[in-house]
């Protein structure tokens, strides 16, 4: 077998992968656990039955050698797993920024623990915050499980690090007054886009980028895609504001995008220096972000469930969603069991239990 345990002189075992090239040469190297082991060894299966093993067995080769350093592989990393599987490519950027430039020249196969948290020391030295640190620690963590799948490590050494504990920090809430205010202060230019942002509870991008196609009027939906965060179609209602705050941008022949910018004739890529000389002069702390908290704090606290929240703003989990808009409801819980109690007393939940 190509993939089997294996004790070593001093008794203990581990897990080899162990396969011949057709040129006879042998590939032998000790992985961290079997499921590592056999996706190596249907790799080099796979690329002799198509007849590329030669560049696999270069490749393989390469990754053990310890000229690699950090910010080799990193770069490799980038174009060959980054750019094909995320989505976002900013925040990766910036970690792998950061990881070259604090751990660039250690050789990979030497990164231990210790140089994760000496990493993660001197990002702090740096004014960084624990979420900021422990997005660039998943970056490396997931940097080197990469080299452990396609063959360059046998093992991810600091693949065990826990996270720092993020503590977050309360923004004011925002308010219907405030963001009236805000709106009235607003570039007529962009106040469409703030004004739908606030009705569909929708990422920037996704509100600069709708375009006339996802929007149903007959069926007063609009429909998020393609560039959500998730991969997933959202499908959101339109209210009557929504609906006017469309209506107030005209079509634009040859222009697909619902919100466009009147000197490029195309969609906005950036609204926030508008945005910020807008709460500058309304004097109030309201981010743009803080506009789709809104929609998640009014659904919350009218009663909508978790889950209908979650659709709406397009979390991944209810926990998620939980997390930020479950706590701006404290009465919700306690008014929906003074209903059902009053109700049990006058009796309208023995009749519906008799008539179910």
């Amino acid at each position: 077998m190509s993939v089997r345990k294996q004790k070593d002189k001093f008794g203990k075992k581990h897990i080899v992968c162990d396969r011949r090239w057709p040129d006879g040469t042998r590939f032998r190297r000790v992985m961290p656990n079997r499921t590592l082991a056999k996706q190596v060894d249907a790799r080099i299966a796979g690329a002799i039955a198509e007849g590329r093993w030669r560049s696999l067995k270069q490749q393989l080769e390469r990754g053990t050698s310890k000229q690699e350093t950090v910010k080799d592989f990193a770069d490799r990393y980038f174009n060959e797993y980054c750019r094909a599987h995320n989505r976002c490519l900013r925040r990766k950027i910036t970690s792998l920024k950061a990881i070259k430039r604090h751990m660039g020249r250690l050789p990979l196969d030497s990164v231990e623990v210790r140089h994760a948290y000496t990493f993660i020391r001197r990002r702090k030295e740096e004014g960084v915050s624990n979420a900021t640190v422990n997005r660039d620690l998943a970056a490396l963590k997931h940097m080197m499980s990469f080299a452990c799948t396609i063959g360059v490590l046998t093992a991810n050494r600091i693949a065990g690090i826990k996270k720092l504990e993020e503590i977050r920090e309360e923004r004011p809430r925002p308010t219907d007054e405030g963001i009236d205010h805000l709106l009235s202060c607003t570039d007529p230019r962009i106040k469409p886009i703030i004004g739908f942002i606030r009705e569909t509870g929708c990422r920037l991008e996704e509100g600069l980028s709708v375009k006339h196609t996802q929007i149903r009027k007959q069926d007063r939906i609009v429909v998020f895609s393609g560039n959500t965060k998730s991969g997933k179609p959202r499908f959101v209602p339109l209210t009557d504001e929504a609906i006017q705050w469309i209506e107030e941008m005209p079509l634009l022949p040859g222009c697909p995008y619902v919100f466009w910018h009147p000197k490029s004739q195309t969609r906005w890529v950036n609204i926030r220096k508008v945005f910020n000389k807008a709460r500058r002069e309304a004097e109030l702390d309201i981010q743009i972000k803080d506009l789709r908290r809104h929609y998640g704090i009014v659904l919350s606290e009218n009663g909508a469930e978790m889950h209908v929240i979650q659709a709406m703003l397009g979390h991944s989990s209810v926990t998620i969603t939980e997390e930020h808009y479950a706590h701006f409801s404290p009465h919700y819980a306690a008014r929906r069991a003074f209903q059902v109690l009053q109700g049990r007393k006058k009796g309208g939940l023995n009749r519906e239990l008799k008539s179910a």
